[in-house]
Order: structure tokens, then C-alpha cells, then sequence
């Protein structure tokens, strides 16, 4: 929920007045003091909620068995999460950026997978740290897997909204297949053209054939971790695609 709702205000409410402010709460930061409740560019409810959240999480994060030897590694990980949203938004105010590289190298962060991970650790007492290096490597490419299933499903919906920040739209641009002006003045007709030329183009169907290399790759690597069960988590990442395909349209 924390994560969710920093998201909507970085991208599709755009209030970055109370992204900011609420990115700061993790790391110390009362971020409720000293606000002025009526100042422009502040939502003070939005930002006490988040205050409130976090005080729950952290309560929870901080009786782990292992918090202490985790916990640079997960506020690290929260930050960059926090700086996927704002790149995020940041390409839609600012569309002539927007590259694939970049997308897919920043925006995978929003998915979240690292910090999670490191909440999983701090309570596996048989985790070998040893072998943190070797799980984050394979975690990168669970990771952008898990975001292309969530391009591949949301990025019709997003060209509605004139969001671009999806893989999918971003390659899309750079190529030429369609250009920013077509997205921001679309009517419903004209996006439903937008999506057709995308999709005619397999712009969609190059992620996907990415989605099941990566898949076939990381298997091969699962062995490099023995003190974790990465095969299940590889697992588990295709389950989460298969969540992603079942419920588009939906999201």
C-alpha cells in the first residue's frame, strides 16, 4: 500500500509537492511536522497515512531475527524504488528522454522485488550471506520480468491516460511508430488506432519472446544459491506473469 500509493502520486496524480515529502518517511523523517496542512503542492492526508503506514511496517520489519544485518540493504532498495517512480513521472513531463535503456534498467525497480527480498531475508535464519551477491544477480532479471508482464498488460490502459513511461510506449517512440503528439491529443477512436499500430509493429510480442529468454536463462543460473530455493522463486515469478495475463484489462 505504501508503495502503491508514492506510485500514484509520481505518475498519475503527478502531486510531487507530497511524493516528495513522502518518499522521506522510511528513512527518519517526520514528514508531518512542520507542514502546513494548507500549503499548494502538499496533500497532508495522503502524506499522514503514508506516516502511519510506515510506522506499522517498520514495527514489523524491525522485530526480524536478521534486521540489523539487512537493513542498509533494504533502505538502499526502498530508495530505489522511490527513484523508479520518479523517473517514471519524469518522462512524462519530460517525453523526448524516454529510451529503452534507461526504462528498462530504471523503471524495473518499481516492481519492488528487492526490497521484499530483503524483508524475506531478515527472517531466514538459514540464508548463507555469502551468497547475497549471487541471489541479487538473479533477482535483476526476476525483476525485469516481472515488470515486462506488467507492461504487456497495462500499457493500452496507460496510452489512454497519456502516460508513456511503459516499455512498450517507449519503444514504440523511439522507433517512430508513434509519436508523443498522436498519444496527448488521442480521442478513444485514435487510441485504439495508437494500439493497433503498436501491437502490428510486435513491439508488444519483442518483450514477451524477452519475458520467456530471461525465463530460460535465470533457470540455468538457480544452482549458484544453495542456503535459498531460487527455483521456487523462479516459479513463482511465472505465476506472477500468469496473474499479469489473466487480469489484463483489468488493471
Amino acid at each position: 500500500m505504501f508503495v502503491t500509493v508514492l506510485d500514484d502520486l509520481a505518475e498519475s496524480e503527478g502531486d510531487q509537492g507530497t511524493f516528495t515529502a513522502g518518499r522521506r518517511v522510511p528513512f527518519g523523517a517526520d514528514a508531518t511536522r512542520n507542514v502546513d496542512a494548507t500549503a499548494d503542492g502538499i496533500d497532508y492526508d495522503v502524506l499522514e497515512y503514508l506516516a502511519d503506514l510506515w510506522n506499522e511496517i517498520d514495527a514489523a520489519v524491525r522485530d526480524a531475527p536478521r534486521h540489523g544485518e539487512f537493513v542498509d540493504v533494504f533502505e538502499y532498495d526502498l530508495r530505489q524504488t522511490f527513484n523508479a517512480m520518479e523517473y517514471s513521472g519524469l518522462v512524462n513531463d519530460n517525453p523526448t528522454m524516454a529510451n529503452r535503456a534507461e526504462t528498462e534498467r530504471h523503471d524495473a525497480y518499481n516492481m519492488t522485488m528487492f526490497p521484499y527480498a530483503c524483508i524475506d531475508l531478515m527472517h531466514s535464519p538459514s540464508f548463507d550471506r555469502a551468497e547475497l551477491g549471487a541471489l541479487r544477480s538473479i533477482l535483476c532479471d526476476l525483476q525485469q520480468m516481472a515488470r515486462i508482464g506488467n507492461w504487456v498488460t497495462t500499457w493500452e490502459r496507460e496510452l489512454g491516460e497519456g502516460d508513456i513511461s511503459s516499455g512498450v510506449v517507449v519503444c514504440a517512440l523511439r522507433r517512430g511508430v508513434v509519436d508523443y503528439e498522436e498519444i496527448v491529443e488521442a480521442d478513444e477512436c485514435d487510441v485504439e488506432r495508437l494500439v493497433d499500430r503498436i501491437r502490428s509493429n510486435g513491439i508488444e510480442s519483442e518483450f514477451t519472446r524477452e519475458w520467456d529468454l530471461r525465463d530460460r536463462t535465470v533457470r540455468k543460473r538457480t544452482a549458484e544459491v544453495e542456503s535459498v530455493d531460487a527455483e521456487k522463486i523462479v516459479d513463482g515469478i511465472e505465476a506472477v506473469m500468469n496473474h499479469h495475463l489473466a487480469s489484463e484489462g483489468y488493471k
